[in-house]
């Protein structure tokens, strides 16, 4: 795993001849949170509880804030593009999204130690004023009730199972986020629904998945045809041209799908450690191709 993430950072770095290298979102550098308390006789006894930072080279990822004096804290970590930073301030759910190179500050206003007040300076601060908005999604991730819709259907392909669960992860994505204006933070939600979602569903236990379904409609597997095998087609409608938009690097289940992608015995993707950058990129031009029409995208990226 570290041999491919160093992989990758080289790669990356080809970039500079790209025209995504020009976005904010394709630098490396150090992301920097500074947390300040006023009064500091207060904020000194304030519980910061598991914070941890996230992006599309890496899962979950512990960190740690350095306290500077009693009024200030202090997060520096060396990241690649947009990374998620999530903990708890005294119970308080905080997220927020942070990029390389740029200041962010919460300051912390305290009444006292259950009544305070917190603002944001940085770029994403609409993410951060809806931290409680994006716990309780998390929230219903995990408790969206399984989709009983009372047809019970034999599956004809590997296709059409693969339709039925994106159609049920479109009515998941649409009931959690309906009440959201279109803008950034409906894109980020949707985006953060369907890479929790679809690795799981379609991806991490195929023949699982199948038997599930059928379990879920009350149908006894025996009298089912067997587990339909997958052909190359069943990624049509899963990789689509929404993964060259810089707003798929945002939630962290982004890596989660890459990886589920990569390991997928049909794919037949080599090791980039073996192959090298370049061989790896031709292996996705030859499975993509035809939905990226430009072979340099940041999904091949």
């Amino acid at each position: 795993m570290v041999k491919i993430i160093a992989y990758l950072t080289l790669f990356y770095c080809s970039l500079q001849l790209n025209v995504y290298a020009q976005s904010h979102f394709l630098s490396s550098g150090y992301l920097s949170l500074t947390v300040k308390g006023k009064p500091s006789l207060l904020f000194d006894n304030m519980e910061v509880g598991m914070p941890m930072m996230s992006n599309s080279l890496l899962r979950d990822k512990p960190i740690a804030f350095t306290k500077l004096n009693d009024s200030t804290l202090y997060l520096s970590e060396y990241t690649y593009g947009p990374t998620s930073v999530y903990f708890r301030l005294n119970g308080r759910y905080i997220a927020t999204m942070l990029l390389p190179n740029e200041t962010n500050v919460i300051t912390v206003s305290m009444i006292d130690s259950a009544d305070y007040d917190v603002q944001f300076e940085g770029r994403y601060k609409e993410i951060f004023d809806n931290s409680d908005l994006q716990e309780e999604l998390i929230m219903n991730l995990f408790s969206y009730p399984t989709s009983k819709d009372g047809r019970k259907e034999v599956l004809k392909s590997a296709d059409d199972f693969k339709w039925k669960q994106l159609e049920s992860v479109a009515e998941m994505t649409y009931s959690l986020t309906q009440d959201i204006p279109d803008g950034l933070l409906k894109s980020y939600y949707t985006h953060m629904i369907n890479t929790f979602k679809v690795p799981n569903l379609l991806f991490k236990d195929y023949a699982s998945s199948v038997l599930a379904y059928y379990k879920n409609l009350n149908l006894d597997p025996q009298i089912a045809t067997a587990i339909p095998e997958r052909t190359l087609t069943y990624y049509d409608g899963i990789i689509t041209l929404n993964y060259a938009d810089t707003l798929t690097l945002m939630p962290s289940g982004y890596f989660d799908l890459l990886i589920a992608i990569q390991q997928d015995s049909l794919l037949q993707i080599p090791s980039i450690t073996s192959v090298g950058p370049a061989g790896f990129k031709t292996r996705l031009i030859d499975l993509f191709g035809k939905t990226f029409e430009q072979e340099d995208n940041l999904f091949y990226d």
